[in-house]
């Protein structure tokens, strides 16, 4: 599908014996650079080239796709391309070239979908878009690991390999053109990943780019006319707008801000999830089963002494104990209990909210912590905060803000903090000026608690809620009495109703509350008076 000219480079990554270089360098007048960490396979390659390239092979092996070597023009050699064969392995620049792609048109990376790979294929995710040029086309036997910031998944066609009788998917990705200015990126620091330190960077955005993936904003920044000069990466970056998923060139350009996923933030979490997993060694088998089994006990017992659960499921005890080796971050908590509202969700909302550096922002059943880090890197609100009754969803987002900090995204001046408690305890939230809750499961004696407990902080206070409206009426019930010592009753007013996807709903009804005082005159406000309205008609 990808048409190389003449003079361009071909990369192979893990090339084996040698075979699909031979094939590009007997067939086009380039150059065919293959990396490999076997010494047996590259010696094995080597040999074969030194025959491959005798002036009397061509008489020994006839015409190559029907074309003679003067296809390709007067004067011309055998053969046609060159090799080159590097040793070394090809996440690490000491592979015997500075970069193997950085001058590549098109790279195959030979590795399959299997958990050895994962961080060979998270690492050339992240780092090629930083060498190779634009419109330089990734192919790859399996997905990539990670956001893969700067790459963008255009094709994936089906070939045939010689381990399944069955044509398989290839996953074809192309470097966007380059970012604009405001799409900085911050300094490089050194991570651990899969086992090993790496003084190289990982392409994580400053704060300031990530609040430009908010709504349609990218539109206007990002978009352009389609090339139309005659290079190759031209032609190529035409060619992968020429079909799929990526329509338009804003599109395109947008794979440096957010890869694959669906927003600069989603991007974000995904990478700092996976260098999470990739710097977690695997957990000896004795302590995980051990692990597993204390945890299945602790389940049984309702999650342990001292730790309130009364209203709650607890799905996960499973993972109590096991550390962050055995945590699924895609499953926390497994299907029927959790569910997360998308960074793209988050970020349309916090425009709404318009957070400020007075505002003090809480999430409560705060799970793995990405909607509190990200008001807390969308916004300039002063603190965020989340609380969280499960242990390994809480262990979770402490790792997950100290991934962030570590690689220089959090802002150390401001407050994030998380911590493991029961939200009907209002205590711990009773600072907030903004509460946000995906209370989808909460069973209903804890809506009323958080409820009525709302409805007596200051005015202007507001609160967010997923799926249904708060029980107000049974909250009042409950609270009945008058406040002590002449302070004024207050009262929660449904000001917004909308609707965003979420990991569980293509459109979950969100309902912005504000409190007021009870004596406060009634709001003549167009949208308050018809998410009430909704409210009453739909639920």
């Amino acid at each position: 599908e990808v048409r190389l000219e003449a003079g361009e480079v071909f990369v192979d990554l893990g090339f084996g014996i040698g075979k699909v270089l031979f094939q590009a360098a007997l067939t086009l007048p380039l150059l065919a650079r293959g990396v490999e960490l076997s010494a047996s396979r590259r010696d094995h390659a080597q040999a074969a080239w030194e025959v491959l390239r005798r002036p009397t092979v061509f008489d020994e092996l006839g015409a190559i796709d029907g074309r003679r070597p003067t296809a390709f023009g007067d004067g011309a050699t055998w053969p046609p391309g060159t090799v080159e064969l590097l040793a070394g392995d090809f996440t690490e620049s000491s592979a015997g070239h500075s970069s193997p792609w950085s001058d590549a048109s098109f790279i195959l990376m030979h590795v399959l979908a299997h958990e050895a790979t994962a961080a060979a294929r998270f690492e050339v995710g992240a780092w090629l878009p930083q060498d190779a040029p634009a419109g330089a086309v990734l192919a790859s036997l399996a997905q990539l690991q990670g956001c893969h910031r700067g790459l963008r998944l255009v094709r994936e066609p089906r070939v045939r390999v010689d381990w399944s009788a069955a044509e398989v998917p290839a996953f074809m990705y192309v470097v966007p053109p380059p970012a604009p200015e405001q799409v900085r990126v911050l300094p490089s620091a050194s991570l651990e990943l899969g086992g090993r330190i790496h003084s190289r960077g990982l392409l994580f955005l400053e704060r300031s780019a990530l609040a430009l993936d908010v709504g349609d904003r990218l539109d206007t920044l990002l978009g352009g006319e389609l090339l139309q000069g005659a290079s190759a990466s031209q032609a190529r970056l035409r060619w992968a707008l020429a079909g799929g998923d990526v329509a338009s060139m804003a599109s395109l350009r947008a794979g440096w801000l957010r890869g694959d996923t669906r927003n600069a933030f989603d991007c974000l979490f995904t990478d700092l999830e996976a260098t999470l997993a990739l710097a977690s060694p695997p957990p000896p088998p004795s302590s995980a089963s051990s692990a597993a089994a204390e945890g299945g006990a602790r389940g049984a017992r309702g999650g342990g002494a001292g730790r309130p659960q009364s209203y709650w499921r607890d799905s996960t005890s499973a993972n109590a104990g096991a550390g962050l080796h055995n945590l699924e971050w895609s499953s926390l908590g497994g299907p029927r209990t959790y569910g997360e509202i998308l960074p793209s969700s988050v970020a349309r909302l916090l425009d709404v909210l318009q957070l400020g550096p007075d505002d003090v922002f809480y999430d409560l059943g705060s799970g793995a912590g990405k909607v509190v880090l990200q008001a807390h890197l969308q916004t300039s609100v002063g603190k965020a905060g989340g609380i969280e009754l499960e242990e390994s969803r809480h262990l979770a987002a402490g790792q997950l803000l100290a991934q962030a900090t570590a690689v220089g995204v959090a802002d150390p001046e401001r407050k994030v903090s998380f911590v493991l408690g029961d939200a009907t305890n209002a205590t711990l939230w009773a600072d907030a000026t903004v509460v946000f809750t995906l209370c989808t499961c909460f069973p209903v004696e804890v809506m009323v608690k958080i409820t009525a407990s709302v409805s007596q902080m200051a005015p202007g206070t507001r609160v967010v809620a997923a799926s249904f409206p708060l029980p107000l009426n049974a909250a009042l019930e409950g609270d009945a009495e008058a406040p002590a010592g002449g302070a004024v009753r207050r009262e929660l007013r449904l000001r917004k109703h909308v609707f965003l996807p979420t990991s569980f709903s293509m459109g979950e009804p969100l309902f912005i509350y504000e409190v007021f005082a009870a004596s406060a005159p009634a709001l003549d406000d167009a949208e308050a008076r018809a998410a009430e309205v909704a409210a009453r008609v739909s639920y």
